[in-house]
């Protein structure tokens, strides 16, 4: 017979661990460990993908003991197993996760955690002509309309229908090949990291962007007499002062 491996889980809905920061994953480990008992000596056996779940085998001899500081900390609001329950609740909720799972040895979900409501912001949409810069990431199509997907600065991705062809064929010798500024006109949408083009945006034109190093750029200039960047012993010190940069 083989022999049962007894292990409470911590489930955090709709988060991957790859999206936790590790000191925050830390704080719900040690959270965890204290909701179970620390003399308890839990073992931390793993992290599983998906929603973040992480697992804690309690040894045989302190697997009672376990038990009863998950009754208290359902049944009896004033002790110290409920509040480490609203702690950890509270971090499910100050993370935007959906919510979170207390699961015991038999795959009983024993306690479920509130997660944050989900914000409805409102959406601004615009139709205006408007530029922005990207580099080529992809480019499908059928007959003369292509639609080409750009990342920009921020690393953010927008989508630009191109009409025509001879464009499109340039656009596409760009591939991750350098930034290019887009002129499209259509929906423009604001969210949370600034207004993007609706994927219906036409693209009217683009132009290469210089990416000449900024000691290139400074050294051009600092040859013109008279601009006052020859005077700087650190001319690019000198701009990222100015453009708040450190």
């Amino acid at each position: 017979m083989v022999k049962k491996t007894w292990t409470y889980k911590l489930r955090l809905l709709g988060r991957d661990p790859s999206r936790v920061p590790m000191a925050r994953l830390a704080e719900y480990m040690i959270d965890f460990a204290d909701l179970l008992g620390k003399e308890n000596l839990p073992v931390f056996k793993g992290v599983r993908r998906g929603s973040t779940c992480l697992l804690a085998a309690i040894p045989e001899t302190n697997r009672s003991l376990a038990k009863v500081r998950i009754s208290e900390a359902k049944t009896m609001p004033a002790s110290r197993p409920a509040r480490l329950l609203a702690a950890i609740e509270t971090k499910i909720g100050a993370d935007g996760l959906t919510g979170g799972e207390l699961i015991d040895s038999d795959d009983n979900v024993v306690y479920l955690f509130k997660g944050s409501k989900p914000v409805i912001s409102e959406t601004f949409v615009v139709e205006q002509s408007g530029e922005i810069d990207g580099v080529v990431v992809g480019i499908v199509g059928a007959d003369d309309t292509l639609h080409v997907t750009f990342r920009d600065w921020f690393g953010r991705e927008f989508k630009l229908t191109v009409k025509d062809l001879a464009t499109g064929q340039q656009l596409a010798n760009r591939f991750r090949s350098g930034m290019v500024r887009c002129y499209a006109r259509g929906k423009w949408r604001k969210q949370e990291s600034g207004w993007l083009p609706d994927s219906t945006c036409q693209l009217d034109q683009y132009v290469d962007l210089d990416e000449s190093p900024a000691k290139m750029v400074f050294d051009n200039l600092r040859d013109i007499k008279g601009n006052g960047w020859s005077e700087l012993e650190d001319p690019i010190g000198a701009w990222q002062q100015v453009r708040g940069i450190h």
